[in-house]
């Protein structure tokens, strides 16, 4: 595993497909805080892998529930958490109204700042992923921040399964975007 690690980190979309190609384990292609990285996943709860971590070769972390981040340590900015306001009935975050997020910025300041979410979802079409093709839903969603004005998240999701395969947001007012796309999967492939 450490030797796969010291390889993690790219210069370039190409060097993350190669990458993705050797690794035999759950793999992210990352951009965020101005890194990209090929990432491993370290910890999986859940069957379903509902809350997942990733790591890179200098150990910085980013922890997915059900596919979205919601958490990060080893960077100078990180995402403490994020809640999604939804019916008591839906785990899909796609119904959620709004969301808290919370972060830490450089400084080690924490902040907090609420959004309203509107959600619409296109037609299913094809999304060229690390290492293969597959057609999935791209879900936009615009935040309207109580104290910052406005942002938009996509997240690409399977329209059988609902799996979130890819997604760039801006998790809090003024951050810089997180991007991921799936490499090679931790669920069941059928």
């Amino acid at each position: 595993m450490a030797d796969t690690l010291s390889m993690l980190w790219g210069d370039s979309t190409a060097d993350m497909a190669d990458y993705a190609r050797q690794v035999p384990y759950a793999s992210l292609a990352l951009s965020m805080d101005g890194n990209d990285a090929l990432v491993v996943m370290a910890y999986q709860s859940g069957g379903t892998g509902a809350l997942t971590l990733w790591q890179a070769r200098d150990r910085a972390t980013l922890e997915l529930r059900h596919g979205v981040p919601f958490a990060s340590a080893g960077f100078d900015n990180e995402l403490v958490g994020i809640d999604y306001s939804m019916p008591s009935s839906a785990d899909n975050l796609f119904v959620a109204h709004a969301l808290t997020v919370q972060w830490r910025d450089a400084d080690g300041q924490q902040h907090v700042d609420s959004a309203q979410i509107q959600t619409h979802c296109e037609s299913a079409a094809p999304l060229k992923l690390p290492l293969l093709t597959h057609s999935l839903e791209a879900c936009h969603q615009q935040l309207d921040w109580l104290d910052a004005g406005e942002s938009d998240n996509t997240l690409w999701r399977d329209p059988v399964t609902g799996r979130i395969w890819a997604g760039d947001i801006q998790p809090w007012p003024d951050a810089q975007r997180i991007a991921w796309q799936v490499a090679r999967p931790w669920w069941p492939q059928n």
